[in-house]
């Protein structure tokens, strides 16, 4: 495989709205997206604002995952802590693809926002694959949110909140949380 990165741009408008509407996610809030809504977002700035950056995941010319990195701030000095959100279409899961996508958002935001010193990342307790991801690429578990995360037509599952410092980044290390100090 050959992953690349390549940023979204509104003339890839219809491409995304077929590739969110392709697809289930079903570790998402919706799970099944509808074509005028993902429309509509685009139009509204949800991927794309002054604070939102979205990436196309592509193998060799194929989109196989799109990512969503978002509170980046008003501009690239400013120090609010950023989150992002994957989706990896089915086919193309549990093939290392979200963690060279992880590993390339980490990198892309400790290197091109100097004042960003953290990353954050919330995902369902379980969504086992995006959680050993996380760890594998050096985001830490920081919170357990119990029964916080919406699933529809089902009951609540807890959220587990990670982040990885830049710091640890730097160094290629992983400090751990002091849960008892």
């Amino acid at each position: 495989m050959n992953i690349t990165f390549n940023e979204f741009i509104l003339e890839d408008k219809h491409l995304l709205a077929d590739f969110m509407t392709f697809d289930s996610w079903n570790f998402h809030l919706t799970v099944n997206m509808d074509r005028d809504e993902v429309l509509k977002s685009i139009e509204e700035g949800f991927y794309s604002n002054n604070s939102t950056r979205s990436f196309w995941i592509k193998d060799e010319n194929e989109a196989v995952g799109f990512v969503r990195l978002f509170d980046l701030g008003k501009d690239v000095d400013d120090s609010e802590t950023p989150l992002f959100d994957i989706k990896i279409h089915s086919k193309f899961r549990n093939k290392g693809i979200g963690c060279k996508a992880v590993k390339w958002l980490v990198d892309f935001v400790f290197t091109n926002y100097p004042n960003k010193f953290r990353i954050e990342s919330f995902t369902r307790i379980d969504n086992t694959s995006m959680r050993k991801v996380l760890e594998k690429c050096g985001f830490v578990k920081e919170a357990q949110f119990r029964k916080s995360w919406r699933v529809l037509d089902s009951e609540n599952v807890d959220t587990i909140g990670y982040g990885i410092l830049k710091t640890d980044w730097l160094n290629n290390t992983v400090t751990p949380v002091e849960w008892d100090k």
